[in-house]
């Protein structure tokens, strides 16, 4: 593709089936110039076919998905192969023109039928993907319509289940089977992904680290995971983990809704193994991310509010009057060692299970041991 200036006009050249198109592009924006430029080239191909072959070229969504996977692209990714269906099913005949409004209509049914926007918005970034590339790579657009497409905001959707050690304990003991017991501890002692940690073979685990390949996870980064002593023994001697994926769906299932905790999923042992390290403000959040292989801190900070400094804390007294403090004080709620001042309550439960300071990332989790 060539645009270039004459004067302040763009003008367009190119050369299409065996001609070249040489013509002025009618704007002094570039941007404009090169959306005039498609749209002139496939026109063109259009004719082409009409005229040659009777038939205009009218893809569709099927054949945009076919061609991204017959190219050799990465395709979507593993994470999004469950959405794939729900994508594929409505929108396949739909000519790519159409897209846009297609898929519009498809979001708001999502929603309305209970979905978070989370999903949607997974959903919709699949239908996005493959018109940028109808339009940016294969030219079968002439205009950039995957812009057309929004996302739905999800400012205060977030899912924030983090497990305390008698939860995870009650998980542990209602699972019968000793393979999703493993899984179990392995997933929330070191924040693997399920297919992470499935796949662990006893390569993986050299000088009480888990070392992941690039192309081993989900950011295709290499990964370093310390071992805790409560998983020595499985990574030791019992790898690779002792149970199938369906088997620990239905072990798992069993298990949650023993325990009343039927919301909770499997991922969320991920999440908790990050919450508790990141309620330690001795850990650093680049450190957690690094264990957790997010692409950015952005990712990370999600946990940021868990972080309690309790320098702030104990600094209260020089602040408020002790007096007032014990006059505050009831039966209820009596001010601990009033020589510190307010420095605890009886009664009052933690949000959070507290976590010991100043520790080694790996003693920081050994609540089990």
């Amino acid at each position: 593709m060539t645009v270039y200036k004459r004067g302040s006009i763009y003008w367009i050249e190119f050369e299409i089936r065996g001609h070249r198109v040489r013509e002025s592009a009618r704007t002094t924006d570039r941007k404009t110039a090169q959306s005039y430029e498609r749209k002139r080239k496939l026109e063109i191909d259009n004719d082409f076919h009409a005229k040659r072959m009777g038939r205009t070229l009218d893809k569709t969504f099927r054949q945009a998905w076919e061609r991204w996977e017959e190219l050799g692209q990465a395709g979507p990714p593993s994470s999004m192969a469950s959405h794939v269906k729900f994508v594929r099913g409505p929108l396949d005949a739909v000519k790519l023109v159409d897209i846009p409004g297609a898929a519009d209509q498809l979001a708001r049914k999502w929603l309305t039928a209970g979905l978070s926007p989370l999903t949607v918005n997974r959903r919709l970034a699949l239908v996005k993907r493959v018109l940028n590339l109808a339009y940016s790579r294969w030219e079968w657009l002439a205009e950039p319509l995957h812009m057309r497409i929004h996302s739905f905001s999800e400012r205060g959707t977030e899912r924030q289940v983090f497990l305390t050690q008698e939860e995870v304990g009650r998980l542990y003991e209602a699972m019968k089977h000793p393979g999703a017991r493993d899984a179990l501890l392995v997933a929330v002692f070191t924040g693997l992904r399920r297919g992470e940690l499935l796949a662990l073979t006893p390569e993986h685990v050299r000088n009480g680290t888990i070392l992941l390949r690039a192309n081993e996870t989900k950011g295709k980064k290499a990964r370093a995971v310390p071992v805790h002593p409560a998983i020595e023994e499985i990574l030791r001697e019992r790898l690779p983990i002792g149970i199938r994926s369906a088997a620990l769906n239905a072990h798992w299932d069993q298990a949650r809704t023993a325990c009343g905790l039927k919301h909770v999923r499997w991922h969320d042992l991920r999440h908790s193994f990050a919450s508790w390290l990141a309620a330690n403000p001795s850990v650093p959040l680049t450190e957690i991310r690094d264990l957790l292989g997010h692409s950015s801190l952005a990712i990370t900070n999600k946990y940021a509010h868990l972080r309690v400094n309790s320098a702030s804390v104990r600094a209260l007294p020089t602040i408020v009057p002790q007096s007032i403090l014990v006059e505050k004080a009831t039966d209820e709620y009596p001010v601990i060692n009033q020589s510190l001042g307010m420095e605890a309550r009886v009664g009052i439960e933690p949000a959070y299970t507290e976590l010991q300071g100043n520790e080694e990332i790996v003693e920081v989790l050994d609540f089990m041991g």
